[in-house]
């Protein structure tokens, strides 16, 4: 989880824009305890199982090295449903776990966007929408779980076949003389052990695709590269002194789309400029640009002479400040959404922002 977080913090706007967030949250929480149970549950049974599948094995060829490779033959036969239904269940957890994803998704928009749904009355709507949700998750689940119940009898027919062979042929070789009756009992005893650790094996292959269906999600968001870089050169940007200049820029959010072309702009240090144009102008994306929340196509953005590709992110973003078009808290206390920012700021510096931002009074309101 913490490596998880630590991807999402690296990853730029753009990637975080094209996400949702409910279905981050997913990967985050849900994915990550699909794995960690598959990881407890397969590990204690894997150790203890195998050891006696092996320990069995060998004590089975130690008796009866002959007999030992005609049971063997079955093996593979043994196998091919247990690789089968590993492969299915593994399609159909990662189904499962996207459906759970996408409920996710409608709870958290739904809620974060209280407002316009009780605004226009829209509550049937989202209740609507919830309930298709969770429909299409229970029945993938259920479908999982078919398959995963379908496995048992059928794994548990071939180990009853395969045991009523080896019996078989083990008492055969007891008429021919080629096994006494002692080796008979000890191999049967063997064989007859295998098969209950065998049948713990086929439960573990469930926990198994669970898990790895899980990590291919995890692995998904681990795997996605930043497509905003830092130089390995990079310098640590100082406050503007002369002035913030865009060149030739360009830029786009998908290809063969420009939102902005060939924009020129010069601003000075301490100078105010407004940018005014209809919505889907580009005026957020500028402001955007200029952080390095997305990378430029084409052109430059120069900080003080110095292009912003070249300057550490922490530094330039340290310099900015940036007032979003929609008001976003923390759940924390007033200071401290204040000082987020800054976490240095002593109380005396918050009181003065919170002041110069006309907001003392209604704070002051709210501590009473």
């Amino acid at each position: 989880r913490n490596r998880l977080f630590d991807q999402l913090m690296r990853l730029p706007l753009a990637w975080h824009h094209r996400e949702r967030v409910g279905n981050l949250t997913s990967r985050a929480t849900h994915d990550v305890e699909v794995m960690q149970s598959g990881v407890s549950d397969v590990v204690g049974r894997v150790v203890g199982s195998g050891l006696k599948l092996m320990s069995l094995t060998g004590l089975v060829i130690y008796l009866n090295w002959q007999f030992a490779l005609k049971a063997m033959v079955g093996v593979p036969l043994a196998m091919a449903p247990l690789i089968y239904f590993g492969s299915r269940i593994r399609k159909l957890s990662y189904r499962d776990q996207e459906r759970f994803a996408d409920l996710n998704s409608i709870l958290q928009e739904a809620l974060s966007g209280i407002r316009v749904v009780l605004s226009f009355t829209a509550e049937e709507h989202e209740r609507a929408r919830f309930r298709a949700a969770v429909s299409a998750h229970v029945e993938a689940v259920i479908y999982k779980l078919k398959i995963a119940a379908a496995s048992s009898p059928i794994m548990e027919s071939i180990g009853g076949t395969g045991v009523a062979l080896m019996i078989y042929l083990a008492g055969n070789a007891v008429v021919d003389k080629q096994l006494t009756f002692g080796s008979f009992l000890a191999l049967i005893g063997a064989v007859a052990s295998l098969y209950p650790n065998f049948k713990a094996l086929n439960g573990v292959n469930v926990s198994i695709s669970n898990s790895l269906a899980a990590g291919t999600r995890i692995s998904e968001m681990l795997d996605a590269v930043p497509s905003v870089q830092e130089a390995p050169d990079a310098v640590v940007a100082t406050p503007l002194r002369d002035e913030l200049r865009l060149e030739g820029l360009k830029f786009s959010y998908e290809p063969g789309r420009p939102v902005l072309q060939g924009l020129d702009l010069r601003v000075g240090a301490g100078q105010r400029v407004a940018l005014v144009g209809p919505s889907g102008a580009g005026k957020s994306t500028l402001a955007d640009l200029v952080p390095r929340f997305h990378d430029i196509e084409a052109g430059h953005i120069y900080w003080d002479g110095v292009d912003i590709r070249h300057l550490t992110l922490a530094s330039l973003r340290s310099q900015i400040a940036v007032v979003a078009q929609e008001t976003f808290l923390f759940n924390e206390s007033i200071a401290d959404n204040i000082a987020y920012g800054k976490p240095s700021a002593t109380r005396a510096q918050v009181i003065a922002a919170a002041k110069a931002a006309n907001a003392d009074s209604f704070i002051q309101e709210q501590a009473q």
